[in-house]
C-alpha cells in the first residue's frame, strides 16, 4: 500500500536534496498525490510530481516523490475465505514513464530503480526518490505539479536455497547495502 511520507521526513529530504526555499517545501507536502494505475489493466502505478521542478540539460539530479510503499507481509485469507494464503515475495520496479521519456529526453540514471519490500523501513522511512537525467537533452525540461513522472511496477521474486543474507536490517536508501 502507498502512503505519504510524514512531514518531517519530507522537509528534511527537500532541504537536504533541493534548492526550494522552507515555505515552498511545506507547500509542496499538500501536493503529495500517492500513485494511480491508469486503468485496471495498467500494470504499472504513476508517480506525481509535488512540486515545479526544471530538468536541465546534461543534467542529473533527485526527485522526491514524498511516497513510501509498505509492502504487507504474513498471510492473507482467500476470497470466500476458507484458506490461509502466505502473500509472496514482491518488489516493486521503478521506471520512467515512456511518455515523459519520448518528450524530454528522460530518464532514470540506473535505469530502473529497485524498491524493496522493506524500504519502507529505512531510515529515511522508504521515502521513494528517482534519480534522473537527461544526458541527451538539448533544452531544459519543466516539470509541474501534478505532472506524472515515473511509474511502479510491483512483481514478485523468488531467492534461492540456501540463500546468504548480509545485512539483518534495512538502513537507508541508494547504496545502503554496500558497493
Amino acid at each position: 500500500m502507498f502512503e505519504k511520507i510524514s512531514k518531517e521526513q519530507w522537509m528534511k529530504d527537500m532541504l537536504k536534496n533541493t534548492s526550494l526555499k522552507e515555505s515552498a517545501i511545506e507547500a509542496a507536502y499538500e501536493n503529495i498525490k500517492l500513485p494511480t494505475r491508469g486503468s485496471k489493466y495498467s500494470a504499472g502505478y504513476d508517480f506525481y510530481m509535488p512540486y515545479d521542478f526544471t530538468l536541465g540539460t546534461a543534467k542529473r539530479d533527485i526527485i522526491m516523490t514524498g511516497i513510501r510503499w509498505v509492502a504487507e507481509t504474513g498471510y492473507t485469507t482467500s476470497d470466500d475465505g476458507s484458506t490461509e494464503i502466505e502473500l509472496p515475495l514482491r518488489v516493486m520496479f521503478l521506471f520512467a514513464r515512456s511518455s515523459v521519456a519520448k518528450e524530454c529526453g528522460f530518464s532514470l540514471s540506473n535505469k530502473v530503480g529497485v524498491i524493496d519490500m522493506d524500504y519502507w523501513t529505512a531510515d529515511n522511512e522508504g521515502h521513494i526518490m528517482a534519480l534522473v537525467d537527461r544526458s541527451t537533452a538539448r533544452t531544459d525540461y519543466a516539470f509541474k505539479v501534478g505532472d506524472r513522472i515515473v511509474q511502479g511496477v510491483i512483481l514478485p521474486f523468488y531467492t534461492d536455497k540456501p540463500d546468504t543474507i548480509i545485512q539483518s536490517a534495512r538502513k537507508g536508501g541508494f547504496g545502503s547495502s554496500g558497493k
